[in-house]
């Protein structure tokens, strides 16, 4: 699991969202974005084990969440300074 979209996928978009509480638009909006909301990270760590997930930890979401960031920057194209162009990472 090197992303929150393997999370969502390894334990189900539907079974996520009901152990979470939540509705299934909202758990395939994280899937879709690679981004799982903070404010989900507890419940989300109280829930895994449960789901059969006992590596989730706040840690584990947190070090997806930097790679999900990372990963977003370096595909970002850059700005050519001299002719005002961009050009592909």
């Amino acid at each position: 699991m090197r992303t929150h979209r393997d999370l969502v996928s390894a334990w189900g978009t539907q079974e996520m969202a009901d152990d979470l509480g939540t509705n299934y638009g909202a758990v395939a909006s994280w899937k879709q974005r690679n981004s799982i909301p903070y404010e989900w990270f507890v419940k989300i760590t109280v829930m895994a084990p449960v789901a059969g997930f006992p590596q989730i930890t706040l840690e584990f979401l947190h070090s997806l969440r930097r790679g999900v960031i990372k990963e977003e920057k370096s595909t970002k194209p850059k700005k050519n300074t001299r002719r005002g162009e961009r050009t592909p990472a």
